[in-house]
Order: C-alpha cells, then sequence, then structure tokens
C-alpha cells in the first residue's frame, strides 16, 4: 500500500496537526479547511482486504509524528514494505519521499496557491502530474495525467458534488484506451471522520478503505450508478464501531447483495 498519487480521492485537506475548532454547522470549505482542535489524530491503521476470487490482503500502517507533525508513514503488507517521509516548508508539505522494503521508489512534489493545493508531481522524473480545482474552498475536481511518449495525457478525472461538508457524489472519468464514466453516491453518519483533527495541507491526499479526508462525517452506504442509465449496478453499506469521543475504531464494508465483507479497518489514535 503506497501513499502515492498522493489521492484517493484519497483527497487533501489536512492530514495530522492540530488547529483551530470548526463544527458540522459551518460552511463546508471552512469545515474542511480548518481542522478542529482537540481532535485526535490516527497513530495506526490496520487494514484487510478481500479481492474475492483474486485474494486477499492485510496491511498495517504506523504514523511517525514529531509533535503533532506528521513525519513519516511506515506500512506492512505481507512480505513489503513501504514508507513515506514527509517535508515542510512551516505547516505546508513540500514533498513526499517513497521507499520499498528500505529502497528509495520515486517522490511526490506539491505545489500551492495560498492555501490551497493545487498540483503534484510523483514518480523518480516527476512524470505524473495531479491538478486540483476548487469551488469555494471545496475540491471540485481532480485530474490526473501520465506521459504518453513525449506528451501529458488525461487518464482521470474525478469531480465532486457535496451536501453539508461531506462528498455525496463523485463523477469519475477513465480515458485509458476507451472513454469510461462511472458515478459513485453516498451517505453519511453524523460522527467525526477519521481525518478531522489532520493537517490541512495533506488530508486530501492521504485515504483508506473506508475514510478520506474530503468529508466531515463517514459513509454509510456507496452505490455506483450508471451514468447512462441512471441504475445501480452495485451497492455497499459500513458497519462502523466509534469510541467514546464518536471517532470510528473499525469499519467494514459489506456487499448489499450478500452481504460479503469486502474490507476490515481499524484505527487507533494517538
Amino acid at each position: 500500500m503506497k501513499l502515492y498519487s498522493l489521492i484517493r480521492i484519497s483527497l487533501l485537506c489536512g492530514l495530522f496537526s492540530l488547529f483551530s475548532c470548526s463544527d458540522d454547522s459551518q460552511d463546508v470549505a471552512e469545515t474542511i479547511q480548518t481542522p478542529a482542535e482537540n481532535f485526535p489524530v490516527i497513530k495506526k491503521v490496520t487494514q484487510f482486504t478481500d479481492y474475492g476470487g483474486s485474494g486477499s490482503d492485510t496491511s498495517v500502517t504506523d504514523f511517525i509524528y514529531n509533535g503533532s507533525q506528521l513525519i513519516s508513514a511506515h506500512t506492512v503488507s505481507g512480505p513489503q514494505t513501504y514508507d513515506s517521509q514527509f517535508h515542510y516548508d512551516g505547516e505546508k508539505v513540500t514533498s513526499v519521499d517513497y521507499f520499498e522494503n528500505g529502497v528509495a521508489d520515486g517522490f511526490t512534489t506539491l505545489t500551492y496557491n495560498g492555501d490551497l493545493l493545487t498540483s503534484t508531481l510523483s514518480g523518480s522524473d516527476q512524470s505524473e502530474q495531479t491538478i486540483y480545482t476548487y469551488n469555494n474552498g471545496n475540491v471540485a475536481t481532480v485530474k490526473s495525467y501520465y506521459p504518453v511518449g513525449p506528451n501529458s495525457q488525461l487518464q482521470q478525472s474525478n469531480t465532486y458534488t457535496y451536501t453539508n461538508g461531506n462528498v455525496t457524489q463523485r463523477l469519475l472519468e477513465n480515458y485509458v484506451f476507451s472513454t469510461s464514466t462511472y458515478k459513485n453516491v453516498y451517505t453519511y453518519d453524523s460522527k467525526n471522520n477519521p481525518m478531522r483533527g489532520m493537517n490541512k495541507y495533506l488530508r486530501l491526499t492521504l485515504g483508506n478503505e473506508g475514510f478520506d479526508g474530503l468529508s466531515i462525517n463517514n459513509p454509510i452506504s456507496w452505490q455506483d450508478i450508471n451514468p447512462d442509465t441512471n441504475t445501480v449496478s452495485a451497492e455497499y453499506y459500513y458497519e462502523i464501531i466509534y469510541n467514546d469521543a464518536d471517532f470510528p475504531m473499525e469499519i467494514k464494508r459489506f456487499t448489499a447483495s450478500s452481504d460479503f465483507l469486502i474490507s476490515e479497518t481499524h484505527i487507533e489514535y494517538q
């Protein structure tokens, strides 16, 4: 599990630093941009994923801090280890170095316009580009480009719709070989997203199964919808166990059709 392509639609506004308070009634942009004081940060994530007929995987990620600032993340997945080292200019993350089994494996640089992350360049040759656009301070689109010969080609585009501080719809367009379009629709609980207390400059770019940093609450259902026919092609639901502060400690995702457990995520906080 790499914390690569800094968006898992793993998406961006704060990864692991404590700031001033924001509550659910605030404007989405303000809520996303301003993590809350006294909210915990993530210390460890243990994740099991079942890929059906193609096997399963268990990974464990430990987050290492210097005070409240995330400086590295260490993931063990089977025999493989992955490390990410974060570099800062003040509170802004400027670059991330990646290592696989202790060997350097590329890096990402981040570019900002004021307080908003506008683009990243990834890979050992910095040839993979991700561009972010915003609407009222919220991430509106995320587009990924990869090199094709001497040129740069759009590979994927994500467009987000928000309601009450949460991403309720994602329109995904892929442009590899041929164009394909997918629509995801989400519903949410009223509890705290695991990333609510994290550094606003990285929360977009990191994500795990069951949560990311774009929303203030946690998804409890997810539908894949055919945008041409507006029919549901797949549906999932989540079972969540919370701690006393209403942060998820355990997130399980199931298929709605067969109650098949797809993933199980355990979260520990500092």
